[in-house]
């Protein structure tokens, strides 16, 4: 592609500590860039690498109208803050010099975020999502949504990097794991519940930072879950093939990134019927659906699974993954690009 791209976005911090997964997906996306050999360059939004919010804001403004001039096409890529505050400026200015602008909404809610705001937040949403030329949004529901305001709005997923490019099959052994934040809006209480009810040669283990506020050790060693501690971003893939099933039983949630690495490891997964979780998993196709908070549905989740459906459904997880593969959407990305 000839066109040289200004990508506006959350760039890693200074303190590691404070990574969060649209900085890892922003970082992701340089990283299909850099191998598709793109002219870019990048203002970085992320209000942890400055002294505070209006230092923040102040600094990503100045080097917008330094650089956007230089650039065929300007992309934003952010959160609610990016796109009331940043976008009014970047389109408007970007369309009075004849560059064209594609926005990347991370994570969900934002349908909500509109519909509860008066009449000026609706305003700005609206003016952003229409003068923009391209609009992208993390989950299908809000693609069908905000299309009513530019037709050119498309379906840009949470991703992951493929690093596993082969299936390996497994007989099913009872053997699930969880990971993610160990507190009670992960569905811990009941997944608790449902541990006490099952046969003993099931396995249950639990990945991830135990919220105090919530939990404690010895309260989880009270139940049938193993704690097991909390997993480096490269070894989530390793780990998770060592299980059958992930099990995410959550009450809330927008795109869930290990249930993409899941994907990745051919593993399928047991979640609840959320509406973002519902466009990823197929009920008894890549994995099984529940309902949140019901104590009886997960248990009849987690019994569903045998060895007669097992290799089926992770066959059918593996295959999901080529939809959450970077590379294939930032190939997507440039070709929408390209052809404005």
């Amino acid at each position: 592609m000839d066109k040289k791209i200004l990508l506006l976005g959350p760039k890693y911090a200074k303190d590691s500590s404070l990574v969060g997964g649209v900085v890892v997906l922003f970082k992701q996306l340089l990283e299909d860039l850099q191998t598709q050999n793109i002219t870019y360059h990048v203002i970085d939004t992320n209000g942890k690498n400055y002294p505070n919010k209006i230092s923040t804001y102040l600094q990503v403004i100045t080097n917008f109208f330094k650089t956007y001039k230089k650039y065929d096409h300007i992309s934003l890529h952010g959160t609610v803050s990016d796109y009331m505050f940043l976008a009014p400026i970047v389109i408007f200015f970007a369309k009075r010099s004849k560059k064209s602008v594609s926005l990347r909404k991370f994570a969900g809610g934002f349908a909500d975020y509109y519909n509860q705001g008066g009449y000026f937040r609706q305003k700005v949403i609206k003016y952003i999502i229409k003068n923009a030329d391209i609009n992208f949004f993390e989950t299908k529901e809000l693609v069908a949504f905000f299309k009513k305001f530019n037709k050119k709005t498309f379906w840009f997923p949470n991703v992951r990097k493929c690093v596993s490019s082969d299936f390996e099959p497994k007989e099913y052994e009872k053997k699930f794991i969880f990971i993610g934040g160990i507190n009670k809006e992960k569905g811990i209480d009941e997944l608790m519940q449902v541990s006490n009810r099952l046969d003993k040669d099931y396995t249950i283990d639990l990945y991830g930072k135990i919220f105090e506020s919530d939990y404690t050790k010895d309260e989880l060693l009270k139940s049938n879950l193993n704690y097991k501690g909390i997993l480096k971003p490269n070894e989530v893939v390793d780990v998770i093939k060592k299980y059958d099933v992930l099990v995410l039983p959550s009450h809330r949630e927008g795109y869930p990134g290990v249930i993409i690495e899941a994907f990745m490891a051919g593993r399928p997964v047991l979640s609840t019927t959320l509406p973002s979780i519902k466009e990823m998993v197929q009920n008894r196709q890549n994995g099984v659906l529940v309902e949140p908070k019901n104590i009886d549905s997960l248990f009849e989740g987690f019994i569903y699974f045998d060895s007669k459906n097992y290799s089926n459904l992770a066959q059918k997880s593996f295959n999901s993954f080529k939809e959450y593969d970077s590379l294939i959407q930032t190939k997507k990305f440039l070709n929408l690009v390209e052809k404005l």
